[in-house]
């Protein structure tokens, strides 16, 4: 594991490269703007642009965790954070709050992926946990594979309009180009929805994003579901070791 201090857009960042993938952490966001399989294709893809949709899509919609809504806590391309940091034998910790004290969470990050755990979050709000970018590398809704418990292999990615819906633990994303899938798992899940869809930046469908969101659900608007401490992992793995597990 390798371990640099780097700039991410003008963002003060960590990144950290693994036998499975190279993480970059924006520490005053709270927050994941690239991820980069062991092939050099980039799972994320965050970059700065307009906050609207839906061109944002394209680029600085993305991110893992995007955990809180209007806020943009845990986002990246944002500073709404502090970031503290220590590099370890085997792993590195990651413990961001956001300015005004009210969110606290913290990440491992070891060879084999990486976990967070919601360490404190305000009276009554409610947050969620997000994959927005591109599996595979690629925007192409037509090669896309994913799949989630209890449902198995999907055989294709709704438009956000229409977004697929459960109350999943795990679900993963991939490419038919890639020999890597991007695997998510909520670890304390108690039957919160979740959803999954594209969302493309413009008319031709050239560019855009998936939106996966553990806690999230679409109904007259986006909703946030999760409370309270929450723990969850996220690992890039090759593909297959992973769709055996879930036939379709």
């Amino acid at each position: 594991m390798t371990v640099q201090t780097v700039d991410s857009y003008g963002s003060p960042s960590l990144r950290i490269e693994t036998e499975s993938g190279t993480w970059v952490y924006e520490l005053a966001a709270g927050g994941f703007s690239s991820l980069i399989d062991p092939d050099r294709a980039e799972w994320i893809g965050f970059a700065p642009g307009a906050p609207v949709a839906p061109d944002g899509a394209a680029n600085v919609f993305r991110g893992i965790p995007n955990l809180v809504y209007p806020d943009n806590i845990g986002h990246a391309g944002y500073r709404h954070c502090i970031s503290e940091w220590e590099e370890r034998s085997e792993t590195v910790e990651l413990t961001t709050r956001s300015l005004d004290g009210k969110w606290e969470w913290s990440w491992t990050v070891r060879e084999d992926g990486a976990s967070m755990e919601m360490l404190q979050t305000p009276p009554n709000r409610t947050f969620w946990f997000l994959y927005e970018g591109t599996p595979g590398g690629v925007f192409d809704p037509s090669t896309a594979v994913w799949g989630t418990d209890p449902g198995g292999r999907a055989s294709s990615i709704p438009g956000y309009d229409k977004c697929a819906a459960g109350a999943w633990k795990r679900a993963w994303f991939g490419d038919r180009s890639s020999a890597w899938v991007l695997e998510l798992s909520h670890l304390t899940a108690r039957g919160e929805p979740s959803l999954a869809g594209w969302m493309a930046s413009d008319e031709q469908g050239s560019n855009g994003m998936v939106v996966f969101g553990f806690g999230r659900s679409h109904d007259n608007g986006a909703n946030a579901h999760l409370t309270g401490v929450q723990r969850f992992h996220v690992r890039l793995v090759r593909a297959d070791h992973i769709e055996p597990q879930s036939p379709v």
